[in-house]
């Protein structure tokens, strides 16, 4: 959580891409930006060491007598570049169907008959589910949080808009000020219909301490059913 975000300059994928921007040109259009934050991380923790505490980690470690050692600052920096890239929203749907599909099991509390390396990736797995579940988790926040929040980014993918529009690039999803001033409740409504809800009411099967993210995510959504009856203008949702 701590790396996944570090120097995000404000614009999306979508506009590294169409800008073919040296983030884009680099990465290959590929889970730009979360390959730019993981790789920046690393980067720093080799040029300071006192941010490199991978380092602590054993090269060698063995859990039991007997068992073949491990290089945990390799598991790590796996472990940890997975997880970033994974909060990439192109991968969400395909995480949503992966937790579906791990619930059964899970629920039994049944291995794979012995088979580690399964097992280590269903692990992994889940924690590059659950830190997405923490990225896109604004709906689920305290109101006052949720709000301050919700501005915040509204406010980020306008700017892009912005710059867009004085770059002659076609305008991203959700970038559009003019369009997005009046017609905040209904995003955030189908932001939670669509994306938080199909995930968390499946998270919570997994995680049941989740269920107080739901609840506030539910009260979250009625609050913005009656901003939207109310058509609440970006002033009053958002004023002091």
């Amino acid at each position: 959580a701590a790396v996944h975000d570090v120097a995000h300059p404000g614009t999306n994928n979508l506009f590294h891409m169409k800008s073919m921007s040296p983030l884009a040109v680099r990465y290959n259009d590929r889970s730009i930006l979360e390959n730019y934050h993981a790789s920046l991380a690393f980067e720093t923790m080799q040029r300071k060491d006192s941010c490199n505490w991978v380092v602590l980690l054993s090269r060698e470690f063995s859990a039991d007598k007997g068992d073949s050692s491990v290089d945990l600052q390799q598991y790590v920096r796996k472990g940890l570049i997975g997880m970033v890239l994974a909060t990439d929203m192109a991968n969400h749907a395909k995480q949503v169907h992966q937790l579906k599909e791990y619930l059964p099991a899970l629920a039994d509390q049944k291995d794979s008959g012995g088979n580690k390396q399964e097992e280590l990736e269903k692990k992994m797995a889940l924690l590059e589910i659950v830190l997405h579940a923490v990225d896109i988790s604004n709906p689920c926040k305290p109101r006052e949080i949720m709000l301050t929040w919700t501005q915040r980014l509204s406010e980020e993918c306008w700017a892009q808009g912005d710059l867009e529009q004085k770059l002659g690039l076609p305008m991203s999803p959700l970038c559009d000020r003019s369009a997005g001033l009046n017609t905040i409740p209904k995003g955030q409504i189908g932001f939670i219909n669509f994306v938080i809800q199909p995930l968390y009411t499946t998270l919570v099967d997994l995680l049941p301490e989740a269920a107080e993210a739901t609840e506030q995510m539910l009260s979250n959504k009625a609050f913005w059913q009656e901003k939207e009856k109310e058509k609440a203008s970006y002033e009053q949702l958002f004023s002091k």
